[in-house]
């Protein structure tokens, strides 16, 4: 499964939201806003951030909009948790509040399994690359 990293200042919210994570196998990191977020994701970057909106310190659409901003995090995926779905701009999926727990597992899933295949088509295409750009060597008589 994969490591989630939720994003919530409500302690009961972030609680509910690791067991719901935790319970279907997910690796779960928590943050209490999105000051706190940035650095989580500087030290482990997750496989996907679920994260509210409206939050003090930092608020949910400026997360979004710096780990979009840095390439090193801009194609983590991003699901946010909105009673307004404007308020998201740039997530890649949006549950509304307030949610229901399988639908929230479901879409999370789904960006997962998403992430994974992006991964693995952009590795398939590297080693692609690099086939080809051997082959081309030997057929020039260089590096075999």
């Amino acid at each position: 499964m994969g490591a989630i990293l939720v994003v919530d200042d409500e302690p009961a919210h972030r609680f509910l939201l690791r067991r719901i994570f935790e319970r279907a196998g997910h690796e779960v990191v928590d943050a209490g806003d999105g000051a706190a977020a940035l650095r989580a994701v500087a030290e482990s970057p997750p496989d996907l951030v679920v994260t509210d909106m409206m939050m003090p310190v930092m608020n949910g659409a400026e997360l979004i909009r710096r780990l979009r901003s840095e390439p090193a995090t801009a194609g983590i995926p991003i699901l946010a948790a909105s009673s307004d779905p404007h308020l998201a701009d740039g997530a890649d999926a949006v549950v509304p509040k307030p949610y229901a727990w399988r639908h929230l597992l479901k879409v999370a899933d789904a960006l997962l399994k998403d992430a994974v295949l992006k991964d693995a088509v952009l590795k398939d295409a590297v080693l692609k690359d690099a086939v080809l750009k051997d082959a081309a060597l030997k057929d020039e008589g260089g590096p075999r």
